[in-house]
């Protein structure tokens, strides 16, 4: 998987409030949308931010979300 442009996904470009680039690593990003899971709207996510986490949650989780 690709770097992520944040910028294409409101509700993860929230939970990175704390970094600057614009581009994270998928991994970093799986681990941020479960640490701070609790921070998402889940009313705002669009279908393509959901692909996008399941696509994580898949090749990073093993097919697990563990939301902290």
């Amino acid at each position: 998987m690709e770097m992520i442009n944040r910028k294409l996904y409101p509700e993860l470009d929230l939970l990175l409030w704390d970094m600057h680039n614009t581009y994270v690593e998928p991994e970093t990003a799986f681990r941020i949308y479960e640490e701070r899971w609790r921070y998402v709207d889940k009313t705002k996510i669009s279908e393509s931010e959901e692909r996008l986490i399941a696509d994580l949650v898949k090749d990073f989780g093993g097919g697990i979300f563990m939301p902290a």
